[in-house]
């Protein structure tokens, strides 16, 4: 394939990917070198535990909240 083919292909995937529309990974390892195709892989899985990770962070969050709220609650109760 061409450079400029090339090029062109991979506008259209910017432009699908922008317009949030969905591109299968066959397109992807069709234009991409396979050292691209590669990173967008790690890239993907990083970006997948990043959100496992922020979808664990609220429960933490809340259970935080919920003992801060106990300890205080204690205090004002229990206050001389």
């Amino acid at each position: 394939m061409s450079d400029a083919k090339r090029l062109k292909a991979l506008l259209s995937i910017i432009e699908k990917i922008q317009a949030g529309k969905h591109v299968q990974n066959r397109t992807l390892q069709t234009h991409l070198t396979v050292e691209e195709y590669e990173e967008y892989l790690s890239e993907r899985k990083q970006q997948k535990s990043l959100r496992v990770d922020i979808k664990d962070k609220p429960a933490e969050v809340v259970n935080i909240v919920v003992a801060t709220f106990e300890v205080l609650n204690h205090f004002f109760i229990f206050r001389p």
